[in-house]
């Protein structure tokens, strides 16, 4: 009696057929893609360079939902920005019209009303300074590229790519300070995390205005836990003139003053 052959041995050619069809015709999975190279590497630099340096002030409004923290539920937003100087204003009301907060960075410092507190926090924005109001650890970069809309790279290390669609910081003793993810069809930024400060921004449906790109939805999201924070921005203004009392405040009279010193690590 004649032995039938096996069906797997059948299957093998089959299956390498179809990976070469796939390839062949340009849809190959993303487990076949290469890391980019030294050129890819180049682009990507010089698309974020650009656009770092395309907008120096930028205004808009729109909402924000923080899920599990200083409130839970959606927000209207108003922002306003100038690069240098850094200056950041961000208005938070309910949607009736009651503020919730109102945030002013000037340099290195800022000021923050938080009027379901009746308190006015003062300090320096170092680390963790602002975890009260943002469930992530914002410094003064991070804070100008969520509300501007856009990402950059903190070239003070080694760079290299190790998988596809994906951009890595080293620090000096080769721990990843921040790892760029790219949308494999657009080539623009889709994530952008910080293991060290446990967290990560998420950036989607890009719009351009006057060339600048922007992100009309921002996700900042801690790393290992369930708090997050989504702007939805509206249509956003850049480089018109913004005028200097927007970045003063006014402190309404019986407003508690809080200092926040830079928190101990442990």
């Amino acid at each position: 009696m004649k032995e039938h052959p096996c069906p797997r041995n059948r299957r093998v050619p089959f299956a390498l057929a179809l990976i070469g069809l796939v390839t062949l015709s340009g849809c190959a999975p993303a487990f076949f893609k290469k890391p980019l190279s030294d050129q890819e590497l180049g682009r990507v630099l010089s698309l974020l360079k650009a656009q770092e340096e395309a907008a120096n002030a930028f205004f808009t409004t729109g909402q924000m939902v923080v899920k599990d923290w200083y409130w839970d539920q959606e927000a209207n937003t108003l922002m306003a920005g100038t690069r240098a100087p850094l200056r950041l204003r961000i208005e938070i009301t309910h949607a009736w019209g009651q503020p919730i907060l109102h945030l002013l960075v000037v340099g290195r410092a800022f000021k923050a009303l938080s009027y379901g507190e009746r308190r006015l926090y003062v300090g320096d924005l170092t680390p963790g300074a602002l975890s009260k109001f943002f469930p992530a650890d914002l410094d003064a970069d991070l804070i100008w590229e969520v509300l501007r809309g856009f990402p950059k790279l903190r070239l003070d290390g080694r760079m290299e790519s190790r998988k596809a669609d994906q951009v890595i910081l080293l620090g000096r003793n080769g721990e990843e300070m921040e790892i760029l993810e790219l949308d494999p069809e657009s080539g623009l930024p889709r994530r952008v995390s910080f293991p060290e400060q446990k967290v990560a921004v998420a950036y989607a449906d890009f719009q351009q205005e006057g060339g600048i790109l922007y992100a009309k939805e921002v996700r900042v999201t801690q790393l290992g836990g369930a708090r997050n924070l989504t702007l939805k921005n509206g249509n956003m203004v850049f480089n018109k003139p913004i005028p200097d009392e927007i970045f003063r405040m006014e402190i309404p009279p019986g407003f508690e003053t809080v200092y926040v010193e830079t928190p101990r690590s442990n």
